[in-house]
C-alpha cells in the first residue's frame, strides 16, 4: 500500500491523474485504489511485493546504501514508507533510490539521502 495526503482539495468533483515515473518496463501492477475520507493518515504504509512481503531497509539500518529487501511484514519503521510531494518514497528519513542510477534488469534498490 502507498498513501499520500491530498491537500488543498477543491470542492466538488475532481479528476485525479496517477503518474508513475521510472525506467522502461513494468514498474508497478496497479490493480485498484481506494479513497477514504475523515481519517488521519498513518505515519507510513507498507510497500508490498511478491508473496505479500514488505519492502524494508535491511536490518532496520538507515545508512546511505542500505539495501532494500522484501521481508515478512512486521510493522517496523524500516517498512513504513511515505510518498513525498516530490515523487519520492521515504522511510527512516531517507529516500528509496536506484543504485548508481542504473536502468538494467536486476539493478539494486537502496536507501539513500534525498537529493532531488
Amino acid at each position: 500500500d502507498v498513501s499520500a495526503d491530498l491537500t488543498n482539495r477543491p470542492a466538488g468533483t475532481t479528476t485525479l491523474y496517477l503518474v508513475f515515473k521510472g525506467g522502461s518496463g513494468s514498474l508497478f501492477d496497479l490493480d485498484d485504489f481506494t479513497f477514504t475520507t475523515g481519517q488521519t493518515t498513518p505515519a507510513g504504509r507498507d510497500l508490498k511485493g511478491i508473496g505479500g512481503k514488505c519492502a524494508e531497509a535491511a536490518g532496520g539500518a538507515s545508512a546511505d546504501g542500505t539495501q532494500i529487501q522484501l521481508w515478512t511484514c512486521n510493522q517496523s519503521a524500516a517498512q513504513k514508507w511515505t510518498a513525498g510531494t516530490d515523487d519520492t518514497y521515504r522511510a527512516l528519513g531517507k529516500c528509496l533510490d536506484i543504485s548508481g542510477a542504473g536502468t538494467a534488469d536486476g539493478t539494486k534498490i537502496q536507501l539513500y539521502g534525498c537529493n532531488g
